[in-house]
């Protein structure tokens, strides 16, 4: 296999950045970053770091478009330690992922018997040094077609002791019934127990909106349910202003062959969504965006939480008011039918529930733009402003505030977005910033930001002491060619972030995997001191 660091001399640049502010709070941030990579074999993502050091994915392309996952160790200066890749034996042999559970990997992958029609799913175990132990059969099924083909998501729980795999075929045939395989095993991939459900609808009717896994075994999803099969977000047929779909949170398991539900009620508020979180001690926290017409603007949040013996602790539905409105500005204010809200675009990207039961939420307005022109099409990724919300420990908001940018990029979604750090004192809000909008006061809204070339890393966080952002440049651009790409990092401790860099050769990125992946890649993490 290819070594990225052959003939290559080694360095760590070591940067300790200053953030000067007239505020003593969060005045240092640590950066070490790896020296430079060729992106060969690519980057894929982080998958664990602990006191020696950080284990991250990469792969490379095999034959007949199949992957072959590398996992690399680096230490703490980001020097790497070893390198293991993990081919397949045989053919039609298919990697999925590979998770980290408790002081080991699990490599999954799935093998097709084109004979038989039969898709079968693996769990190998893999101890920290890479050695791979026997594979074991974790879930099995005869499919009828190539288009029916099962389509597998996993999860691991909170305590990273056990992982879960839901399997669906939802391939949107209004005839066939929706069904589900659970299953969840440990992280020595022996099985705990599996289930097969039928949700007594259309595959048409059905979606799984998120999923989880709790640290009791019970498995989670949540699914939206259409009351028919056109899929429409539209009133129900009996002229009430309720909508035409449910919500149901449904746990599934050991010890019971149906699951054990709850229905998600705004009263005929039509809810836009949802994600889950979950707690060490098997708390279930549900939280979202909801509308009070089919298809409308956002107009408040709801927020959820059902203890560990599935009693329903608060259901908390929050219309935003004229004072949280307020700071946005008038133009991203909508207004429809006489009614005001945001953009509906808007997703969460952040949640965190700190020791004394508070929380701190982030979201982020994410849309494609298309245009077509001479039979061209074109696509155009935004990411503009972030919301921080923090809520006090009965779900209740006590402050909303916005972080404003605009970050723009052609055909891919590169560079753009966030990431954060959440303590238990702050969040900390990592992206990219035209440098020419560094020089204005971070409340004036700036230009948008489309050129590689002008990504500046920053990080951003609110001062408790006067409730103002502040905002401080990371990295020294003309020294650094990488720009930091917010969606392949992750927060690994309670200060510190795990961080990718990757330089791309232009804005307009051709369409093609080398230009999307980048020329060249830098491994970091960033340490906020306070």
């Amino acid at each position: 296999m290819v070594n990225l660091y052959n003939n290559m001399k080694k360095f760590i640049l070591f940067l300790n950045v200053l953030l000067l502010s007239a505020s003593t709070f969060a005045q240092t941030a640590q950066v070490v970053l790896s020296d430079e990579m060729k992106v060969d074999p690519f980057f894929m993502r982080h998958l664990h770091s602990d006191a020696t050091g950080h284990y991250v994915l990469f792969a490379e392309r095999g034959k007949g478009g199949t992957m072959i996952p590398i996992i690399r160790k680096y230490d703490n200066k980001m020097k790497m330690l070893f390198s293991k890749e993990y081919k397949v034996d045989g053919k039609d042999i298919y990697y999925e992922d590979i998770l980290y559970a408790k002081g080991k990997f699990i490599w999954i992958s799935s093998k097709r018997e084109k004979k038989s029609d039969v898709v079968s799913y693996y769990a190998t175990p893999l101890d920290m040094k890479g050695i791979a132990g026997k594979p074991n059969l974790i879930a099995s099924f005869t499919v009828d077609s190539k288009k029916d083909l099962p389509k597998a998501k996993f999860v691991v729980s909170n305590d990273t002791t056990k992982i879960g795999i839901v399997v669906t075929k939802d391939n949107d045939d209004n005839k066939e019934m929706a069904e589900a395989y659970v299953a969840v095993f440990d992280n020595n991939a022996e099985k705990l127990w599996n289930k097969k459900y039928n949700f007594k609808v259309s595959e048409k009717q059905f979606s799984v909106i998120d999923f989880d896994l709790l640290n009791n075994a019970e498995f989670l999803v949540l699914t939206k349910i259409y009351d028919n099969n056109s899929q429409k977000e539209e009133k129900r047929g009996s002229g009430k202003n309720e909508p035409a779909y449910d919500y149901f949170l449904n746990y599934f398991s050991k010890d019971s062959n149906e699951p054990r539900k709850l229905k998600l009620d705004l009263k005929g508020d039509f809810i836009m969504g949802g994600s889950l979180e979950t707690t060490p001690a098997s708390e279930t926290y549900l939280f979202g965006f909801y509308s009070k017409k089919a298809g409308g603007i956002i107009q408040g949040m709801y927020n959820m939480k059902v203890a560990s013996n599935g009693t329903v602790e608060y259901l908390n539905k929050k219309e935003f008011t004229d004072k949280e409105l307020s700071v946005f500005e008038d133009k991203d204010v909508e207004k429809e039918r006489g009614d005001k809200g945001i953009s509906k675009f808007y997703e969460f990207t952040g949640f965190k529930i700190r020791k004394d039961g508070t929380m701190s939420i982030a979201a982020e307005d994410n849309y494609v733009q298309t245009t077509t022109t001479n039979k061209v099409t074109s696509y155009t990724y935004f990411s503009k402003s972030i919301i921080d919300i923090q809520m006090d420990d009965k779900g209740k908001i006590s402050s909303f505030r916005i972080i404003p940018k605009k970050q723009a990029t052609l055909n891919w979604r590169l560079g753009i977005g966030h990431e954060t750090v959440n303590n238990e004192n702050n969040t900390y809000y990592f992206y990219n910033e035209d440098e020419d909008n560094l020089k204005k006061p971070i409340e004036e809204r700036g230009q948008a930001i489309k050129n590689f070339k002008q990504f500046v890393m920053v990080m951003t966080y609110f001062d408790p002491a006067t409730g103002k952002p502040v905002r401080k440049a990371l990295l020294d651009k003309d020294k650094v060619n990488q720009t930091l790409e917010p969606e392949h990092c992750v927060q690994i401790g309670d200060n510190t972030l795990f961080i990718v860099l990757v330089e791309h050769s232009n804005f307009s990125v051709s369409g093609t995997i080398s230009s999307v992946l980048g020329k060249t890649l830098r491994l970091g993490t960033i340490t906020v001191s306070e």
